[in-house]
């Protein structure tokens, strides 16, 4: 869940314009600073209709960005920075000559991931699965085009 309230820093301490509703006490939270006027959205040609559907379009995310699984990322750059050399298991005289993303082109063409719903996934409970029902949907496609097709003749 991803509550967004506009506050204000004041001696070291952040004051909520509003009491959030349904949020414990102790919550993590991630505070932005903003630039004083830095964002106006009606100038930027955005009216409170479509703020709302960003805000919820992004909402997607929360989800992800805050799973247990994103700590990985925690202090990256940190750890980036200590394992810079290759681990000596790795023989650097057959990766000399490597060509790095040589074969994503041809790795990417062949992929294509598509990430559901959770309410979605929930209906499957593979990927067989879902790969069944929407070729039983493009099939249902085809045959009312083809009905369609035979009426008008």
């Amino acid at each position: 869940m991803s509550t967004t309230i506009e506050g204000i820093y004041l001696n070291g301490r952040i004051e909520l314009s509003e009491t959030p509703n349904d949020v414990c006490e102790g919550t993590r939270v991630i505070v932005t600073f903003l630039s004083p006027g830095s964002i106006d959205l009606r100038e930027r040609g955005i009216d409170e209709t479509q703020a709302a559907d960003l805000r919820a379009r992004f909402s997607t995310f929360v989800e992800d960005w805050e799973s247990p699984e994103m700590s990985v990322y925690d202090n990256m750059d940190k750890r980036t920075e200590l394992n810079e050399e290759l681990r000596p298991e790795y023989d650097q005289t057959v990766l000399k000559n490597g060509i790095r993303g040589k074969y994503a082109e041809r790795y990417a063409a062949g992929t294509n991931i598509i990430k559901l719903d959770p309410d979605v996934a929930a209906a499957f409970p593979n990927e067989k699965a879902v790969n069944e029902a929407l070729r039983f949907v493009l099939k249902v496609m085809d045959d009312t085009k083809q009905l369609i097709i035979q009426q008008e003749q």
